[in-house]
C-alpha cells in the first residue's frame, strides 16, 4: 500500500511539472514569434510576388473546387494565348490552406493584365478564394 501511495504522489508531481515545462515552452515560442514579426524588414523592400491565390478556409476547409477550377482556367489561357503560366504552391493551414504564387514572367505587361482580370472575374464572390497582387510571400 505505502509503495502505491509513493508512486502515485511521483505521477502527479511529475504531470505537475511536466504541464509547468509545456506552458513555458508555448510562451517562448510565442514570444520568439513576436520578435521575429518585429525583425522583419518594412514590407516595401520585400521582394513581392505578383500573383497570389490564397485558398483560404473560415472553419471548414477550403474551396473544394477552386484548385480544379484555377488549373482549368490556366489550361484555357494556354489555348488562348499559347504559354503556360507556371505557380508555385505553399501550404501553410491546418485545414488544408495553400498559396498559389504566380510571378508572371512569362507573360507581357497586356497579358498578364488579362491573365489577373480574368482569375479574379472566374472567382468573383467566393470568400474562400482570395487573390492579391505585388504581395510578399508568406514564407520568406
Amino acid at each position: 500500500m505505502r509503495t502505491l501511495l509513493i508512486a502515485a504522489t511521483f505521477f502527479t508531481i511529475a504531470c505537475h511539472s511536466s504541464r509547468k515545462a509545456s506552458s513555458t515552452s508555448i510562451n517562448e515560442v510565442e514570444e520568439s514569434k513576436q520578435v521575429k514579426q518585429t525583425e522583419m524588414p518594412p514590407a516595401s523592400t520585400e521582394k513581392s510576388i505578383r500573383l497570389v491565390v490564397t485558398f483560404a478556409s473560415i472553419g471548414a476547409g477550403i474551396d473544394p473546387n477552386g484548385k480544379t477550377m484555377l488549373d482549368g482556367y490556366i489550361n484555357s489561357f494556354k489555348e488562348k494565348s499559347g504559354k503556360l503560366v507556371k505557380y508555385g504552391t505553399l501550404a501553410w493551414g491546418r485545414e488544408g490552406e495553400f498559396d498559389c504564387e504566380f510571378s508572371l514572367n512569362e507573360l507581357n505587361l497586356n497579358e498578364q493584365t488579362d491573365f489577373v482580370k480574368g482569375l479574379k472575374k472566374l472567382f468573383e464572390g467566393n470568400q474562400l478564394v482570395q487573390i492579391e497582387e505585388n504581395k510578399p510571400s508568406r514564407f520568406k
